[in-house]
């Protein structure tokens, strides 16, 4: 599920004045007073998690402590799972009429768009077969080795042999930096592409 403008769905609480916007007139120096949470807007994000969490309360979704973009909700027959990542929702579930009520209380409650069957979903790729689910992050692995034109190196069974360290280079080249340091915080944050240093 694809929130549409979800940044547009949080209240701002505190007071916050703006410019009168291009193309309207005023010669009085007025200014306007936002009501609701703006794409640009630093408090944005935090309105719009803290709509969604009045959302998810009145659902009777729980919170999960370790990850706050997780939602669980807890029935006699099933549990729900819903993660947010910003504007894109995931629910899982063992009870497909779960899920569809689910659905239709999000859009009850917000514009979004239905997308379908998950194939892909923060750069996972998601197989469905009658055996399960396969997951696999291939198509983000390649699009590194594109991104920094290693597309045509051999292939290892690890990403470095074994021993070998990472040392910054010793010149003062911030090309370098801008070459080697994304990758490295790149493969280290997903997990199963870095390898433990």
């Amino acid at each position: 599920m694809d929130v549409k403008s979800a940044f547009l769905h949080g209240k701002v609480e505190e007071d916050i004045y703006m410019n009168v916007p291009d193309g309207l007139e005023d010669s009085d120096g007025r200014v306007c007073k936002l009501n609701k949470a703006l794409y640009g807007l630093k408090q944005s994000p935090y309105c719009w998690n803290k709509r969604f969490d009045e959302f998810a309360e009145k659902e009777r979704l729980l919170k999960c402590e370790r990850d706050p973009c997780l939602y669980i909700k807890y029935n006699t027959k099933s549990v729900i799972y819903l993660l947010l990542y910003v504007d894109d929702i995931l629910i899982v579930s063992r009870d497909y009429n779960e899920i569809q009520a689910l659905k239709s209380k999000l859009q009850e409650e917000f514009e979004m768009q239905d997308l379908g069957n998950l194939k892909t979903f923060l750069g996972i790729n998601i197989r469905r077969t009658e055996e399960g689910m396969y997951l696999s992050q291939k198509s983000y692995i390649h699009d590194l080795l594109k991104r920094f034109k290693m597309k045509d190196c051999k292939e290892s069974k690890t990403l470095m042999e074994p021993g070998n360290l990472i040392i910054p280079n010793q010149t003062d080249s911030t090309e370098s930096e801008v070459q080697h340091k994304p990758i490295h915080e790149l493969l280290l944050n997903v997990p199963n592409v870095g390898y433990q240093i």
